[in-house]
């Protein structure tokens, strides 16, 4: 049975790319930009009315932008059986399904490696002459994905994600260590996506703190609060406690009535030397939160290939781990 090669190509937002990553093929992936892809593969797919172009569309001097355009995409080649019958559309489906599954781990480890608000939304298969347009459980809604986070007149912008080779290569192992685990680590992975997807800041702080929950917390011992700090503080070797015990508290005045005390968010500035509310909460979640989470989920992830054991056992030993620290002082 004869194939036809359909491309796929994911735009990818918010990112910075080294000249030297451009048009280099890591492990069938290939990072073009978006003028590229213009000059070499517009022209040549059936790419109208599916919402690429807009994805990617170039600058113009003097337009508005209304909308988050990507000036990136990762491009990529499947082999696709070229016949109309209902068997074979399946399965050209569930190979298109695989691939597109197999395509979130990478954007996982990129975002599991260094900071930055790399973005997804849409992803598209295409040859000459058909279009297939696809989003993923990872991708972020179009509004989520911009860069700028107002207060009234005043801005502050979420870190674009720099791609470097080194990152890339760091995130094709990264993204196959995922997949052979997932299932041992999927509801932390789940809510690091998760805080990519929102937008607001409140909704930024719950899923992380989730997250740190889900980690750390699986046999959830009655006095929540210290238990998370102590175990948190041991896993990463550092004293996180003032930080996890100000976003402890955030979390809760949210969830419970919506709102922050003049108390909690006068800890955040002290935190963060940022003497506006809102600004402060930015930088204490983006700055100080973040990359703590990122550490924690790197490190949760080593300790469950070496030990083989689950989260719940591991959490379980830190905290004999702590006490036998305690009777040696």
């Amino acid at each position: 049975m004869s194939t036809v090669r359909h491309t796929f190509i994911c735009p990818i937002y918010n990112v910075i790319v080294d000249d030297d990553v451009l048009g280099v093929d890591f492990n069938d992936y290939i990072i073009i930009a978006a003028a590229e892809f213009y000059q070499n593969y517009a022209s040549k797919l059936y790419c109208r009315d599916i919402g690429l172009l807009d994805d990617v569309k170039l600058p113009i001097r003097g337009a508005v932008v209304e909308r988050p355009i990507a000036k990136y995409m990762i491009i990529s080649y499947l082999e696709l059986e070229d016949e109309n019958e209902q068997s074979v559309i399946e399965a050209n489906n569930k190979k298109i399904n695989e691939f597109f599954a197999g395509f979130c781990f990478l954007i996982m480890a990129l975002r599991w490696l260094a900071p930055g608000n790399i973005q997804v939304n849409n992803a598209y298969v295409l040859s000459s002459r058909s279009s297939k347009r696809n989003d993923f459980g990872i991708s972020t809604p179009l509004p989520n994905i911009r860069n700028r986070y107002s207060e009234g007149p005043n801005s502050l912008f979420f870190r674009d994600y720099k791609i470097t080779r080194d990152i890339m290569g760091a995130a094709m192992s990264l993204g196959q260590t995922l997949v052979d685990n997932y299932q041992s680590i999927e509801y932390p992975a789940v809510y690091f996506n998760q805080y990519y997807q929102t937008f607001h800041l409140q909704d930024k702080l719950i899923k992380l703190m989730t997250l740190f929950e889900t980690s750390l917390m699986c046999d959830s011992p009655v006095e929540k609060q210290y238990a998370l700090i102590c175990r948190g503080c041991f896993f990463l070797n550092k004293n996180i406690g003032p930080i996890l015990k100000c976003a402890y508290s955030l979390r809760s005045e949210y969830l419970h009535s919506g709102d922050i005390s003049q108390k909690t968010i006068k800890k955040v500035k002290t935190i963060v030397g940022v003497e506006e509310a809102w600004k402060a909460l930015f930088v204490f979640i983006t700055a100080y939160l973040e990359p703590i989470v990122r550490q924690l989920l790197n490190g949760l992830l080593r300790e469950l290939i070496v030990s083989r054991k689950s989260i719940n056992q591991i959490d379980k030993e830190l905290d004999e781990q702590i006490y036998e620290k305690l009777g040696a002082c």
